[in-house]
């Protein structure tokens, strides 16, 4: 009986420990990220020049970034992303309009909250050279 009981506990702990592994891990869309998900968009206007981005994140892992700018596409990028301590793992890049980026992946710090007209994003414009983009030249992306 002795041994069933520190096998029953071993077990127990085991099980404990896989469940703490995954409830700290990262997310892939879905429920841990339900509020990144969706059409994210930021305007700009320099010398009579107008920029569209959009990020959209889907609740399956993948994203897209497009930007254009009065009116003509510029360039996208489409692959997959992960989500975990204010950070969003990005890989699996496609490029369009003949673009190729230097890497592989990229990390990219983020941030949510809402200010006087509502919900923000607060992320870099994806840029294809950079492996870690921190917060610092981030602009805020609007939910459309």
């Amino acid at each position: 009986m002795k041994a069933f009981f520190q096998r029953f506990m071993i077990l127990m702990a085991a099980i404990m420990v896989t469940t703490a592994l995954v409830s700290c891990g990262e997310t892939n869309g879905g429920e841990g990220d339900k509020k990144l998900v969706g059409v994210w968009s930021n305007w700009y206007r320099v010398t009579g020049d107008y920029t569209d981005r959009y990020y959209a994140f889907n609740k399956d892992g993948s994203f897209f970034y497009q930007r254009h700018t009065n009116g003509s596409w510029a360039w996208m990028i489409e692959g997959k992303y992960t989500v975990s301590n204010n950070k969003i793992y990005f890989k699996d890049f496609v490029c369009g309009f003949g673009l190729e980026p230097t890497i592989s992946e990229a990390v990219y710090e983020y941030e949510m909250g809402s200010d006087e007209k509502g919900v923000y994003l607060k992320i870099a414009t994806f840029k294809f050279d950079e492996p870690y983009v921190d917060i610092s030249g981030a602009v805020k992306f609007r939910k459309d």
